[in-house]
């Protein structure tokens, strides 16, 4: 069994709702919550129930709710009768703002609050006087205290049906626009035809403006897909001509060096074989007289021939 405590005053508005006050230890009837109202019951009052809020309830474990049980009925009469709760409350003035004490009327309420059965008992008013409520009371300018009830939660079903019955009496004006771009949204359309003609005539067109979007974002997406499908084609043509330059030049360049390697042998090959003829002997030159010069090998001749049959230029020496 889950054990819930009434986080904030809860007052009735309808037969099926019970009414609580912040500070009860409840108990829940039902395993699940509906629509956000959860089926419960006051411990101390099996005759007390009803659906309350899941938003105005806090669940407690089970040993808590004992403990708090047990806590309650050790720390005096709280639970007393209401007729005693009624009478004690009617004893002690209300002061107001300025100290001056509330009027019978007022009392009359307190004391009307107080002994009806579905108000909760006398801990619940000691706790609710402990601590803040949502529910604030304001001062009339006559002096009296009025309750002002608080918001109900947004997934209630008694605002769900003030939300459709205000929608489907409003016109067409009050609607906001994402409303009107939308159509209204409620499951009693079909209690008045026109306002379901109108909802979907105005659906349809949405539907078709909304249609009509996804076609010309598509179109884009399909050219932007062309455009870049013909561009990947053509980085692929232009790859595959980079790649056959590239094996062209690199034929080039092993063509290249073999040629040369082999001029590089060549050239080893004829300065070793006329090494041992590169030597040159040097004559004393006579005063007067043409200088001898002893035959040399020169770059295109032979041995035994003179230096002046070569085509290599003169060397003058000192």
């Amino acid at each position: 069994m889950r054990y819930f405590i009434a986080a904030h005053d809860f007052r009735a508005e309808e037969s099926v709702e019970l009414s609580v006050e912040k500070g009860e230890v409840l108990c829940a009837t039902e395993g699940v919550a509906r629509d956000g109202w959860m089926k419960v019951e006051v411990i101390t009052d099996a005759r007390r129930r009803g659906f309350v809020p899941v938003s105005y309830l806090s669940e407690l474990m089970a040993s808590e709710a004992m403990a708090l049980l047990e806590a309650v009925g050790d720390g005096g009469n709280h639970f007393a009768h209401p007729a005693t709760s009624s009478s004690s409350l009617a004893q002690t003035p209300c002061q107001g703002e300025r100290g001056d004490t509330t009027t019978a009327g007022a009392k009359g309420a307190n004391v009307a609050s107080s002994t009806s059965p579905d108000m909760g008992n006398r801990s619940a008013v000691v706790l609710r006087a402990q601590s803040p409520s949502p529910r604030a009371e304001t001062r009339s300018p006559g002096g009296d205290l009025v309750a002002a009830s608080a918001t109900p939660p947004t997934n209630s079903p008694r605002a769900h049906i003030t939300e459709t019955a205000a929608a489907s009496t409003a016109g067409p004006h009050s609607l906001t626009s994402a409303q009107q771009a939308t159509g209204p949204v409620n499951c009693h359309l079909l209690e008045n035809p026109k306002a379901a003609v109108d909802a979907f005539m105005k659906n349809e067109i949405y539907f078709k403006e909304l249609m009509q979007r996804r076609a010309s974002a598509l179109a884009q997406m399909q050219s932007g897909i062309e455009e870049a499908m013909t561009e990947v084609a053509a980085c692929k043509d232009r790859n595959v001509l980079l790649t056959r330059k590239l094996r062209d030049l690199d034929e080039v360049v092993e063509r290249e060096r073999e040629r040369w390697i082999n001029r590089v042998e060549e050239e080893k090959a004829h300065v070793s074989r006329t090494a041992p003829y590169s030597s040159a002997m040097a004559v004393p030159v006579s005063s007067g007289a043409t200088p001898v010069r002893s035959p040399i090998t020169g770059r295109q001749g032979g041995p035994g021939r003179s230096i002046l049959e070569d085509k290599t230029p003169r060397q003058l020496r000192a």
